[in-house]
């Protein structure tokens, strides 16, 4: 399997970043909803800390994603239905904008609360803005919809790939599979 995009397949370089932001994406989400519901505790300081840590993570894999989008070809789409090419674009953007706003609102947040921000191991985020409730109330309310935002994005990306195998019974789910050829 090659490392870079050729027209007509992903490498295994794209490949690899859409799976691993996935699965952090996924996770964070899960880990966001279920750390909210938590009483106070050790724990709950401890899986924050975890959820602004690989948050911070995802904000760097999404920089190298898309420079690695950048300097390769990308794929032609499968589909020659007009809406489905532009629902894909608009889809993929916003899946893009999410995963890039979702991590940064989280840290805006942060930064605008008077507690600081550990990352693993002891090592502070640094605080980008002056603490302010205002500033944080609205970056939450940011990260919040962008959560939910996100689940529906991610739905739809998952029902189209899942339509185009099973109702077109084309390869385009089968071209993003890991250890794939096509």
């Amino acid at each position: 399997m090659a490392l870079k995009n050729t027209k007509a397949a992903y490498g295994s370089g794209a490949k690899f970043f859409h799976w691993l932001i996935a699965l952090f994406i996924i996770g964070m989400l899960a880990m966001g909803f279920i750390m909210h519901e938590m009483d106070a505790s050790p724990l709950k300081f401890k899986v924050y800390n975890w959820h602004k840590s690989i948050g911070f993570l995802v904000i760097w894999l999404v920089a190298l994603r898309l420079a690695w989008r950048l300097f390769n070809a990308q794929p032609d789409m499968l589909s020659k239905k007009a809406w489905e090419v532009r629902l894909a674009k608009v889809t993929h953007f916003l899946l893009y904008a999410g995963i890039f706003l979702m991590p940064m609102s989280g840290w805006l947040m942060s930064s605008a609360d008077t507690y600081p921000d550990p990352l693993v191991y002891g090592i502070d985020l640094p605080q980008i803005i002056e603490p302010d409730k205002g500033i944080k109330s609205l970056f939450s309310a940011i990260h919040f919809y962008t959560a939910w935002s996100l689940v529906g994005l991610i739905s739809l990306h998952f029902a189209g790939a899942l339509k185009h195998h099973f109702v077109e019974k084309d390869r385009t789910l089968l071209r993003m599979l890991p250890f794939t050829k096509d």
